[in-house]
């Protein structure tokens, strides 16, 4: 079965928005990822794997972003067996990587003028 989760964080409402975009982390003033809305995704994200049975994992920009980073998580999220990560920016973490027992499938689109091509490459690398 499909089970659609959104992120966890508001975002502030910009001047001709309707509604609070939603984010799986902040971002501080330097552009730096803030670790503990981060991390808050990240637990959030456990306690549902815990409770239900998911084989694999679907995100989408930043969404994306967050299937590779808990496809490199197997003590956190066991028995992952795929990860398909659709203009998925690499937001620089650090050193991470999938495990070769899951499979990722990684979108990208050469016109995508938000999340470059080079970026996706390199978060599929």
């Amino acid at each position: 079965f499909l089970f659609d989760v959104e992120a966890p964080h508001l975002l502030p409402i910009n001047e001709g928005d309707e509604v609070n975009m939603r984010t799986w982390f902040e971002r501080h003033k330097n552009g730096e990822i803030d670790h503990v809305t981060l991390e808050k995704s990240l637990c959030m994200l456990e306690e549902l794997w815990k409770s239900n049975s998911f084989d694999g994992c679907f995100g989408f920009s930043q969404g994306g972003s967050m299937c590779a980073i808990i496809s490199s998580m197997p003590e956190r999220f066991p028995n992952l067996k795929f990860s398909i990560c659709v203009g998925a920016p690499n937001i620089n973490l650090g050193t991470f990587s999938i495990p070769d027992n899951v499979a990722s499938f990684h979108l990208a689109g050469k016109a995508d003028n938000v999340v470059t091509l080079e970026s996706s490459k390199s978060l599929a690398a």
